[in-house]
């Protein structure tokens, strides 16, 4: 099923690349040789770049990419949907022509089209090498613009004691993606200066392999809170996302992940939670392992993760996938007073002006990025600080959350 879904994908690409192709060259190419030549020169190069990225990867070559591997997959990507969006603008434009025609010659009413053709073809080709040149703007340098989120948690539940109470949450690194250290390590520097009294890290360290994160340790290690680090698993941090047929199939993957972890000073929690105190007060800190739904693993347990913990204290729970709030911790008693999730990434592309915030994400996860309400119970979606598939980030900048703790 895997390749037929792919070969179906590789034929839409390739049908609108000839539908573009024979529209360009009928208008504003003016069947020009060089035209011709070239344009399928770039579109074999591209389509043959990908197969030999498909091929490492089949190898298991590529464990932390590079720069021009980044640009490989990204660009070569962005090319062949920018063809694709160029391909639904000529589909526009040969139904306004079919409109035209049918007014001329059926019912005798004359439309001037002249040059409508080539009105399209060139704001076609516009909308196509901006959105490459977007794309591109991403890998180089928006999956390194870093903002940090403030978000307030007010509520009577919170202890006197923890008001003023600092937690940083990270989620979804993906670190086998990052071609460059030195922005990893200005984003540590920065919240080690905010002075955290906790760092939370909700899930997929890596995109498949455990050996992603080694390069990182170091770096990760020098992350400090008062209260120490927590992180939980992501559905890309189990082994079993895929089988032992396949080519990122990593033996003891988990094991070899707590490891790393430890190293870098985080303890998981795995259906399991802590009592957090300050001056005899506590609030409870609570993780589950990954729920998502299918084919996502199902593993979260928040009653085993709570089950010693009294329902009268403030409690945090992480969860990777926001779905697990939707379907199980809204309205659930006894009660999770704050989840913080990840997962969505925010497709590492969409719009955020002001309050105003749209990602193509929102058609799969309609809790997506921010802070949610339901029943008297929060969530907040970290839009993550790495990626995965298209290495980069447009307008969905990578994230990392600072909350404050209010007693209400």
């Amino acid at each position: 099923m895997r390749f037929i879904n792919f070969y179906l994908i590789f034929a839409l690409f390739f049908l609108s690349d000839v539908y573009t192709y024979r529209w360009i060259l009928n208008t504003i190419a003016n069947h020009n040789a060089i035209y011709r030549w070239g344009y399928w020169f770039i579109s074999i190069l591209v389509y043959m770049t990908l197969f030999y990225l498909i091929y490492l990867n089949s190898q298991q070559e590529i464990i932390n990419a590079s720069l021009g591997y980044n640009l490989m997959v990204g660009v070569g990507f962005a090319i062949l949907v920018a063809k694709l969006i160029m391909g639904s603008i000529f589909i526009v434009g040969d139904i306004g022509r079919g409109f035209s025609y049918f007014f001329e010659k059926l019912m005798s009413i004359e439309v001037r089209t002249a040059g409508w053709r080539n009105t399209v073809s060139c704001i076609s080709i516009g909308v196509g090498l901006s959105f490459i040149a977007l794309m591109t703007y991403g890998i180089v340098w928006g999956k390194y613009n870093f903002k940090f989120h403030e978000q307030t948690i007010t509520s009577s539940r919170i202890p006197k004691n923890f008001d003023g109470y600092c937690i940083v949450q990270l989620s979804d690194a993906h670190l086998g993606t990052f071609d460059r250290m030195k922005p990893i390590e200005k984003m540590v520097q920065r919240i080690n200066e905010l002075n955290p009294d906790l760092i939370v890290f909700t899930g997929d360290l890596v995109n498949f392999r455990a050996k992603e994160a080694n390069k990182f340790v170091r770096v990760f290690s020098q992350l400090n809170a008062k209260d120490g680090k927590y992180t939980i698993m992501g559905n890309h941090d189990y082994e079993l996302s895929y089988n032992d047929l396949s080519p990122f199939y990593e033996k003891d993957k988990v094991a070899i992940l707590e490891v790393l972890e430890k190293k870098m000073g985080f303890r998981w929690l795995k259906n399991e939670a802590i009592l957090l105190k300050k001056r005899e007060q506590t609030i409870g800190l609570g993780g589950v392992e990954n729920w998502g739904r299918p084919p996502f693993p199902q593993l979260g347990d928040v009653d085993k993760a709570f089950e010693h913990i009294d329902s009268d204290i403030f409690r945090i729970l992480l969860s990777h996938d926001p779905s697990y709030w939707e379907e199980v911790i809204a309205g659930k008693t006894p009660k999770v007073d704050l989840t913080l999730s990840g997962h969505t990434h925010g497709m590492q592309f969409g719009v955020e002006i002001g309050d105003f915030k749209w990602s193509p994400v929102k058609y799969i996860y309609p809790k997506w990025a921010g802070i949610y309400e339901k029943n008297g119970v929060q969530l907040y979606v970290n839009r993550g600080f790495g990626s995965i598939g298209y290495p980069g980030r447009v307008g969905i900048w990578p994230e990392v959350t600072v909350f404050t703790l209010k007693h209400k």
